[in-house]
């Protein structure tokens, strides 16, 4: 009973490493694949929509990080802190930079992957090329250039900031 048990645990990881070209020859359920796959296609895409809400909210705590240290710029009468507060608004800037490119690289992994697991879907590839004609022919702003842009405009004003404070 107990081999049974041990024996029925690890039944997920032996489809992943014998592959599916083997269900067949264990005489599995022909839909079960498709449902795997499915499955796997909806955990990459929920992962890439996560990353994109992820982006999302980090890039606005680093807009409101910079309203604060704004503030705290035009607030402040001392020129050492003035170069301080701009010093950290450029380094937040790289910081945000940084991580909006690491989280673009994942995000292009994880869309790259289901991508690969809905053309094993062929049913599901007929609604992916599937254009409505209500969407315009111009494609418009891609959102990672936004805020790729978005952190380039953070290290740009804590640089104008310096610069303000150096040239008095």
């Amino acid at each position: 009973m107990v081999e049974a048990i041990v024996r029925h645990r690890p039944f997920a990881r032996e489809l992943r490493l014998e592959g599916f070209s083997q269900l067949k020859e264990r005489g599995l359920d022909p839909g079960l694949k498709t449902r795997m796959v499915f499955d796997y296609y909806k955990q990459e895409r929920e992962e890439f929509a996560n990353l994109s809400r992820e982006r999302t909210s980090l890039s606005l705590q680093f807009l409101v990080v910079l309203g604060a240290l704004g503030y705290a710029f035009f607030q402040s009468s001392s020129v050492i802190l003035k170069l301080g507060i701009s010093g950290v608004i450029v380094i937040l800037g790289l910081l945000g930079l940084m991580t909006n490119i690491s989280l673009e690289r994942e995000m292009r992994v994880h869309v790259a992957r289901a991508r690969a697991a809905r053309k094993d879907l062929g049913f599901l590839e007929e609604f992916a090329d599937a254009k409505p004609e209500s969407l315009q022919s111009s494609k418009g702003i891609r959102q990672d250039k936004l805020y790729f842009a978005t952190m380039f405009l953070v290290m740009l004003v804590g640089l104008i900031f310096a610069l303000t404070v150096i040239v008095k």
